[in-house]
């Protein structure tokens, strides 16, 4: 992972952040099955681990690495209006390069997917002890891929996108505790 933000805090009314974010990632899946047929057996006579797979070839059931590549760039505003009213509003942009090596099936699928993700949000600081807020935001979780295809689920799975609506209140109370 690598971030790089900049910042201005030093504004009264108006503060932001900008920056831009880098992540690779290589997560190697290996999936073995073992029998031992002679365990059971009278007298026990332990075989071996035998890896099950085609019966022709001795390989293990899944054998691959899925890359992760994300580029991400983002940038948040922070408005006071009032002393008592603010609103924040951001946006972050992911680029993903997604890449499975499958050592098994001598395959390499890949994918690019991109997505934009927006914020805003509006505070009011009733008092001291008193705030409430109202937000919105999408979320997104890449796609990728499974060791295989099953009955029930392809191997590439898709992306992941969220809408996120909350509104809330904060309050302080026995002395700030």
């Amino acid at each position: 992972n690598q971030e790089f933000r900049f910042s201005n805090r030093s504004g009264k009314r108006f503060t932001w952040d900008a920056g831009t974010f880098f992540q690779h990632s290589e997560k190697e899946l290996l999936t073995k099955a073992f029998a031992d047929f002679g365990y059971f057996a009278m007298p026990a006579q332990p075989t071996g681990d035998l890896v099950m797979t085609n019966f022709l070839e001795t390989r293990p059931l899944s054998d691959f690495i899925n890359t992760y590549n994300t580029l991400a760039a983002f940038g948040f505003a922070d408005y006071k209006m009032t002393e008592k009213f603010m609103i924040s509003v951001g946006m972050r942009f992911d680029l993903d390069h997604i890449e499975q090596n499958n050592r098994n099936d001598k395959t390499n699928p890949k994918r690019t997917d991109n997505k934009i993700q927006p914020k805003i949000s509006f505070t009011y600081k009733a008092s001291e002890r008193v705030l409430s807020y109202i937000n919105y935001g999408r979320g997104y979780r890449n796609a990728g891929y499974n060791a295989q295809t099953t009955p029930l689920f392809d191997a590439q799975y898709e992306a992941e996108t969220t809408n996120n609506f909350e509104w809330g209140l904060k309050t302080s109370s026995a002395n700030n505790r």
